[in-house]
């Protein structure tokens, strides 16, 4: 199945495809994108992750968190990257970057031009099917109705400066329906964190493959060494006979 995705037609076109598997792991689907011509990007702030259904609020964060680290090993000697636990990041609507955004950016040597924003959401489908039933032999011994979730998930990179959708990626990933979850703490989703995963990584390889190459951050500006010159120092000091000599400092 594909999907198109009009950009504007002076930019370059670009097919990512996101190589997945089936049911736990991910359908192949193909992606369009664009890349713009513009400057070479020292950083990329990663936005809360937008679940399109009821999730509590820690599991947007800890996703995003996770999709740094993931951003982290894929390029993180490139350029610098950033959560929503590390700044402010607006999860929809308007990309332009706050104040503590562009303060953090200017202390790590970074113009706000140079700075990209990574958006991960993700929507969920469902529909009915069947699910055939197995003895312990492996014979069918009937159906069972159950329902069949989908999610589909979307990397969305822009450009807060200029606010433009520099490039989108995005796949699907079928839910295990034999999966049960047995730790409380286990992730509840783990193929749309998979999906958000690889799809974080191909964001990345588009972007160093058909824009600009990305450059590490200038240093941010420090202060100058004054240079002390030697001052003399008149002193005198007692020796143990009594004798009182005057001390020559080096």
């Amino acid at each position: 199945m594909k999907h198109t995705l009009l950009f504007h037609p002076s930019r370059l076109t670009l097919w990512l495809v996101a190589v997945l598997a089936l049911a736990c792991r991910s359908t192949p689907t193909p992606a369009r994108g664009a890349v713009p011509a513009a400057s070479g990007v020292s950083a990329v702030l990663i936005a809360p992750f937008g679940f399109q259904w009821e999730e509590p609020d820690w599991r947007a964060l800890a996703l995003s968190q996770r999709l740094v680290g993931v951003a982290q090993a894929q390029a993180g000697e490139a350029a610098l990257f950033f959560g929503p636990t590390d700044v402010r990041v607006p999860r929809t609507g308007d990309a332009r970057l706050t104040g503590d955004a562009v303060a953090l950016l200017a202390s790590r040597g970074v113009r706000p031009e140079d700075a990209l924003l990574l958006r991960p959401w993700a929507e969920r489908r469902g529909h009915a099917g069947e699910r055939e039933l197995m003895d312990t032999r492996g014979h069918s011994v009937g159906q069972r109705a159950t329902e069949v979730v989908m999610y589909v998930g979307h990397v969305e990179v822009l450009h807060p400066a200029t606010q433009d959708v520099v490039l989108e990626v995005f796949g699907e990933a079928t839910m295990n329906p034999d999966a049960d979850i047995i730790d409380e703490g286990a992730d509840p989703t783990p193929e749309l964190t998979l999906l958000m995963e690889e799809l974080t990584r191909e964001a990345l390889r588009g972007l160093s493959s058909h824009g600009p190459p990305p450059r590490a951050p200038a240093r941010p500006p420090t202060l100058a060494r004054a240079r002390l010159a030697p001052v003399p120092v008149d002193a005198r000091v007692q020796q143990p006979s009594g004798r009182i000599v005057p001390l020559v400092l080096p």
